[in-house]
């Protein structure tokens, strides 16, 4: 993984101009890009880490799939979450810990950032208690275990797409109404069109130390145009 140098961050924070961006890879999918910078699939779905400790009689299949998909490994993807692997225990005790608890709002927000920092880390991102220019971004406007969009941010830029689409810089194309300006998506519900207490919660962000060298890559030709 890659870390953007200063003039690269710089011209980045003023690519907002161009909006729209094409990518190479236009099927991508949100999280593919946020995770790891419109690769070619197979690649480990966060949509399987959240289906293997999703709980209730409703979900048993939804589990038996996620666990068909660990074993079968396709191409290796998921390498790093088989048996023993320490990201593997790690959402094991996720998982018991949904378990063993009530199913409440609470507990929801609780496990779905937990998954959430592991689908970081099983993505190769190094997470960072400290600010930096990056943060990987998830969210989830439904009290469900699940996600619905993720984003990337680059010193508060905003970088997203959704398959079929351009890569959007500064956008607030994709989360509209929900989110009235793109570079305060955690506005207080006094704001108009801000995001109410209960929906802030469901936004979840990690600040990662580098980026996908796809991305990094991606981003620096774009701001060399």
């Amino acid at each position: 993984m890659q870390t953007l140098s200063n003039d690269i961050l710089l011209a980045y924070t003023n690519m907002n101009a161009i909006r729209e961006m094409e990518k190479e890879v236009v099927e991508a999918a949100c999280w593919n890009w946020a995770l790891y910078g419109v690769r070619p699939l197979p690649l480990a779905s966060p949509a399987t880490l959240y289906g293997y400790v999703n709980r209730g009689a409703h979900q048993i299949q939804t589990r038996a799939d996620a666990d068909a998909v660990f074993v079968l490994n396709t191409a290796g993807t998921w390498n790093n979450l088989q048996p023993a692997q320490p990201l593997r225990v790690v959402l094991d005790d996720i998982r018991a810990e949904y378990d063993a608890s009530a199913d409440n709002t609470a507990t929801r927000n609780r496990i779905r950032d937990a998954v959430f920092e592991l689908s970081l880390q099983a993505a190769g991102f190094e997470l960072s208690a400290a600010q930096t220019p990056y943060r990987v971004c998830m969210f989830e406007p439904g009290d469900v275990v699940m996600f619905d969009h993720w984003w990337l941010e680059i010193t508060g830029a905003v970088a997203e797409t959704v398959t079929g689409d351009p890569l959007y810089g500064y956008s607030n194309r994709y989360l509209a109404p929900a989110f009235n300006h793109p570079r305060n998506r955690y506005a207080s519900r006094a704001q108009p069109g801000g995001l109410s207490v209960d929906m802030q919660a469901r936004v979840h962000a990690r600040y990662v130390t580098r980026l996908q060298d796809a991305q990094a890559g991606y981003l620096e030709l774009l701001a060399a145009m």
